[in-house]
């Protein structure tokens, strides 16, 4: 009874798991088609030059201080302020207060960030930051799929417990077995933290059901 109140409760997360990773995988896809206009370096700052209103020959050095002056303008005013776009991807600073910040580029999909997602005084950094936050959805997408399809052998492998006639007691042992093999392999490849591994008195799947909790497609 045990095991099958696992095996149940197994199959309930990892279904979650796999309908979550499967938005994300749509979104990223909706995503991928603008990271692939402006992955050549040349083509991205070609759009941001307008995106800035700048001319042509500007350089990269001085599109990186244009940006940060109009960072500066806004850094101390509360809010979520856009400040540019290139298609449908929007540079936002959103100002907690005077102290905290974020800068997100944003999209009708998803929010992606670099670093330490604050604004930075190396103006070649600055410049590239729309680039560096974009460049995480190849990477994304394919990490997203991995998972979507670990977790549904996750589910199949916890599915076959329900179906075991429990007298069978060699063959349950058997697949049982192959579940706990299948559920630590998930767990070293998709492992919490590094602040996270006091906690090993933790069982590895919990702390893998945690861990993937955590994960949104704010990247």
């Amino acid at each position: 009874k045990k095991n099958r109140l696992e095996a149940k409760n197994n199959i309930a997360f990892y279904e979650t798991e796999s309908d979550r990773t499967a938005t994300n995988i749509a979104k990223l896809e909706k995503d991928l088609p603008l990271w692939n206009t402006l992955s050549e370096k040349d083509s991205y700052y070609a759009a941001l030059r307008p995106a800035l209103n700048a001319s042509d020959t500007t350089d990269v050095l001085m599109l990186g201080e244009n940006l940060n002056n109009k960072l500066q303008a806004k850094k101390e005013t509360v809010g979520e302020h856009t400040i540019f776009s290139i298609d449908n991807a929007k540079l936002v600073l959103d100002v907690e207060d005077k102290l905290h910040h974020q800068l997100l580029v944003v999209t009708p999909n998803a929010s992606y960030g670099h670093g330490s997602k604050r604004i930075v005084t190396n103006w070649h950094s600055l410049a590239d930051y729309m680039y560096n936050a974009l460049s995480k959805i190849p990477k994304s997408l394919s990490t997203q799929k991995e998972l979507n399809s670990d977790y549904k052998k996750s589910v199949k492998a916890n599915k076959k417990v329900l179906e075991i006639d429990f007298d069978k007691t060699e063959k349950f042992e058997l697949v049982q077995k192959r579940l706990v093999e299948i559920n630590v392999d998930l767990d070293e490849k998709y492992d919490a933290e590094p602040k996270e591994e006091e906690e090993a008195s933790l069982s590895k799947t919990a702390k893998l059901q945690r861990t993937h909790r955590s994960q949104g497609i704010s990247l």
